[in-house]
């Protein structure tokens, strides 16, 4: 573990938890409760993980919610947990949780249509095996490919589709393994924003992340709450410490549960 902001004290932090009214604990999955892996369909969590976020889900007084680029069954079916947190999928396109169940935005047909023409332009371009469709996106991959090729995919559909979004209500964002193209007013800053609003300031909260989006979650948390950065080496960041998978993240989440209850 590395202390970042020299302002931030981890003993207080745990302290401030134990006492709070409110104990809000937001993750990102991929990089962050998993591994990478060029199989995304068997990005299962570090061991340890399920069992630990069950007991914390299982203790009912932390609010936990996993924030992720994925859609939401194959995060379901990732995460494996018998009783589902609340889940903001496509970066907070679709939701669910057990009070309010499953909600989602719905697209003009003007953006569905903008949509089809990268999936119809990615399969005549030789795209397909990097492309992935969402239900609100699309994502192209390139993890595990040489960095030659990883820098050929990004420049081919940043020169072709950049500039032909501006006028839209999509855009492309890059992330740890590829660039997607997505609603440029749904992101996580806007899901850690809607969730903390519920709440005065009688909270203590954390977000735990590893990616470039994650830090829009970092940013929207300011200091309202713990910015947690969840990866082996350090890269510029706006969080306030940093934690090594999968050792350090399950110490964290351990001490999360312990303070909590």
């Amino acid at each position: 573990m590395r202390i970042l902001n020299q302002g931030i004290s981890l003993d207080s932090f745990f302290t401030a938890l134990n006492s709070a009214k409110h104990r809000i604990l937001m993750l990102d999955f991929d990089g962050t409760l998993s591994p990478f892996t060029p199989e995304r369909d068997r990005a299962y969590p570090y061991p340890g993980i399920k069992e630990i976020l069950e007991k914390i889900i299982g203790a009912g007084n932390t609010r936990l919610a996993v924030i992720s680029g994925r859609q939401l069954s194959d995060l379901e079916n990732l995460l494996g947990l018998k009783n589902l947190p609340e889940m903001w999928g496509c970066h907070g396109a679709e939701r669910f949780s057990r009070n309010e169940g499953y909600t989602s935005i719905r697209y003009p047909e003007s953006t569905r249509n903008l949509l089809s023409s990268i999936i119809d332009w990615a399969e005549k371009n030789d795209l397909s095996d990097n492309l992935e469709i969402k239900p609100f996106g699309v994502a192209f991959h390139w993890r595990g490919f040489p960095d030659a090729r990883q820098k050929e995919i990004e420049k081919e559909v940043e020169s072709a589709w950049k500039h032909r979004l501006d006028n839209s209500d999509l855009e492309l964002r890059k992330f740890d393994g590829g660039i997607e193209v997505g609603s440029r007013n749904i992101n996580k800053k806007n899901a850690v924003t809607s969730i903390l609003s519920r709440y005065k300031n009688d909270y203590t909260a954390a977000y735990l992340g590893d990616d470039y989006t994650d830090e829009d979650a970092f940013n929207a948390l300011g200091g309202k709450g713990l910015k947690v950065l969840v990866r082996k080496n350090y890269r510029p960041t706006a969080a306030d410490i940093i934690l090594s998978p999968p050792e350090e993240l399950l110490n964290f989440l351990n001490r999360w549960l312990k303070a909590a209850t």
